[in-house]
């Protein structure tokens, strides 16, 4: 996706030949590969690269993620047991 940094930010490849799934960066997926999702297997369509002024936030934990100003994250809504952008 072009709203996260491919040389940072990894993803979960799934390997279906060998029941197996690893950590990838996201510069490393090609077309057709299956990663993991918020709601299971989904298939890589299009792989390209654009170039958009990163921040950077700290998470709670002290991880750095580099993302775009418009990047959307799956949160969890505790009053509704919900999961949304």
């Amino acid at each position: 996706p072009e709203c996260l940094d491919p040389d940072s930010t990894h993803v979960y490849k799934v390997n279906e030949e060998f029941d197996t799934v690893e950590k990838v960066l996201i510069k490393d997926l090609m077309n057709g590969d299956i990663i993991l999702g918020p709601y299971g297997p989904v298939s890589v369509q299009l792989v390209q690269h654009k170039a958009k002024k990163l921040i950077e936030i700290e998470l709670e934990n002290g991880d750095i993620l580099k993302c775009s100003e418009d990047h959307r994250f799956w949160v969890y809504d505790c009053e509704t047991e919900e999961e949304k952008f």
